[in-house]
């Protein structure tokens, strides 16, 4: 295997790098790839393209296709099928058709502070509700979350989605809770969704279970990931689980469970609620 040099001094002056051209005698403290010296391998691959002296349009390879698929495989021991792989212009410029394509003007986004700028300025682009789940530096460690959550750890959730009903200002927050069996195994197993006026405050009583083993048709312990997604006049709400009394991670089906709109807490219009399975 190559070895490389990440001591040797870059002077990214020549480039008008962005992270660097700020001001004399003052350098950035976070590092990324970017900062080092390219492999010399990517740069000969490079230098090889441009000797060619053609620039024209070029397209993705089954050579490139696969390149990722064994990477991927080789270590992450995940095998991904080629008809899931899509070759996009960039990371920036996919993030941002994203964006544009799965929100509106004013929807709230949430974003991790102060982690990658250039991803919090995209989610601004299309005039978002930055709503920031803050963080703080160690001197001595890494970044981590704050000390106050928005919800008690006792509440033991995971894997949440923000939806806001615009029609009477609510904020409904679906998430997972984690059950622990008696040999302190954890795992998801259930749906629950925290209502409140004010998406940077919840309390753990405005709370109600939206999906677990009593009316999920075809999972009985382990209900996974929720996603809200509005469909015309109702909320889809497409969750994981691996059926039946299973509760392990691998080999599972996509669940889609419906919610009426407009939503509104538990106690004033009851929500219909009706849940069907498609296996993917």
């Amino acid at each position: 295997m190559a070895r490389y040099n990440f001591d040797q001094i870059v002077d990214h002056g020549a480039i008008n790098a962005s992270k660097w051209n700020v001001a004399e005698g003052i350098i950035p403290m976070s590092i990324a790839d970017t900062d080092f010296l390219s492999p010399p391998e990517i740069s000969e691959a490079i230098r090889d393209r441009i000797a060619v002296e053609s620039y024209g349009y070029s397209r993705m390879t089954d050579a490139d296709y696969d390149a990722i698929r064994n990477w991927i495989g080789e270590h992450q021991g995940q095998h991904v099928p080629r008809e899931h792989l899509l070759a996009t212009p960039g990371v920036l410029y996919t993030m941002r058709a994203v964006l544009y394509a799965l929100t509106d003007p004013g929807d709230s986004v949430i974003v991790q502070t102060p982690l990658h700028t250039t991803s919090i300025r995209s989610a601004a682009l299309r005039d978002s509700v930055l709503i920031k789940n803050e963080m703080k530096s160690l001197p001595d460690g890494p970044w981590t979350v704050l000390d106050a959550p928005v919800l008690p750890l006792e509440e033991q959730i995971e894997n949440s989605s923000l939806y806001h009903e615009e029609s009477n200002g609510w904020w409904f927050l679906f998430t997972n809770h984690v059950g622990i069996d008696g040999t302190w195994d954890e795992w998801t197993d259930a749906i629950w969704v925290y209502w409140s006026r004010d998406p940077t405050r919840w309390k753990p009583a405005n709370r109600a279970v939206v999906l677990d083993g009593h009316n999920c048709a075809w999972s009985k312990q382990c209900i996974g990931m929720p996603s809200a997604i509005k469909v015309g006049e109702r909320l889809a709400l497409l969750y994981d689980a691996p059926g039946g009394e299973r509760t392990d991670h691998m080999e599972r089906d996509i669940g889609l469970a419906w919610l009426d709109l407009p939503l509104s807490p538990p106690g004033g219009d009851q929500q219909r609620f009706k849940e069907r399975n498609t296996n993917t």
